[in-house]
């Protein structure tokens, strides 16, 4: 049998961030945060980031007074304070410790950072030639391919004598998703498609970002040994071991992974497998490099398509009489 492989990869860019995260306002004169609403539907099957209820379960908030950093004991600290979530009868809510109070007339200037639990992330004072103040955010972040990353900033926020309510925040996602889909034009009625051990090889592993309203730069890349492993195909998100697929169906990677978004190219790696019957005939290997700008916030589809080889045909070559045995008699 001989294969003819074609494996198109098709690149398709979704607003991951198309229902934003906010953090609504109540009326306390104390600073507060308020719920905090997660669309669950760009979401990955496996995310640390995320609690039971499809929420991130704390957020890291710095901010700055009059230009003074109002979370930090010193100088020298690069700790915010941790607003953390609580659901009760679905309702939640969030919370931190140590309350802070609005100073009237003054001017605020507030960031956030999520998740802060399991987050692979830590905020400097500077970095890469930039510097942390009341206007911008640095962050060196180590990336592991399963944590999401965060980040939102209010508007300067001159505080009232009452009535200045919750902070609000919009979050945006700072790294790149990815995952893969493949489609089986293999057109043979009793032959299925497995496919498996799907990875992106060659990935940056640490970066410097530096974040301000809305703007995203990162810089500072290194350690370019990340591989990152979506294990198998599936029709179904519950199953994490890889399914055979017939001709016409497309099936998706089980897991969804994060990329540090950067224009550099992609070493993908995977294997499938050609089933007749319930047999296992051949495993190929597929090895491709795709280059592609990403963005902060975007999600990518790599879509492969695997078609069957030439099909297996006859021909007559020759048609020669009958051999006549010698002394036969004839008639």
């Amino acid at each position: 049998m001989k294969k003819t492989l074609y494996a198109a990869v098709a690149l398709v860019a979704m607003v991951a961030c198309s229902n934003d995260y906010v953090v609504n306002g109540v009326d306390k004169e104390a600073i507060g945060f308020a719920n905090v609403f997660v669309d669950n539907s760009t979401r990955s099957a496996v995310d640390p980031s995320y609690n039971n209820n499809k929420l991130f379960a704390d957020f890291q908030v710095y901010a700055y007074v009059e230009g003074t950093p109002l979370f930090f004991n010193d100088e020298d600290t690069n700790t915010g304070v941790t607003v953390k979530g609580a659901t009760v009868d679905g309702v939640t809510t969030w919370a931190y410790d140590g309350l802070k109070f609005w100073i009237p007339t003054a001017k605020y200037n507030f960031s956030a950072v999520a998740p802060k639990t399991n987050g692979n992330w830590e905020m400097l004072k500077e970095g890469a030639g930039y510097k942390t103040d009341s206007n911008s955010t640095v962050i060196s972040f180590v990336n592991n391919g399963e944590t999401d990353l965060l980040y939102a900033q209010s508007p300067t926020i001159e505080a009232k004598t009452t009535g200045n309510g919750a902070v609000a925040f919009t979050f945006r996602h700072i790294l790149s998703k990815v995952k893969f889909s493949f489609k089986n034009e293999y057109n043979d009625d009793n032959t299925t498609i497995r496919v498996h051990d799907i990875k992106i090889n060659n990935v940056y592993r640490n970066g410097v970002v530096k974040l301000d309203y809305g703007y995203t730069s990162w810089v500072g890349l290194s350690d370019k040994t990340l591989t990152l492993d979506f294990g198998g195909a599936n029709t179904t998100k519950e199953n994490s071991e890889p399914q055979p697929f017939g001709f016409g169906q497309e099936v998706e990677s089980h897991y969804e992974r994060f990329l540090i978004p950067i224009n550099n190219e992609l070493n993908i790696t995977f294997k499938y497998d050609i089933i007749v019957g319930d047999q296992s005939i051949k495993t190929f290997d597929v090895e491709s490099n795709v280059e592609i700008n990403r963005q902060p916030g975007k999600a990518y589809d790599f879509v492969a398509t695997i078609t069957s080889g030439e099909p297996i045909v006859f021909k007559v070559e020759e048609i020669k009489n009958w051999d006549i045995t010698p002394g036969s008699q004839t008639m």
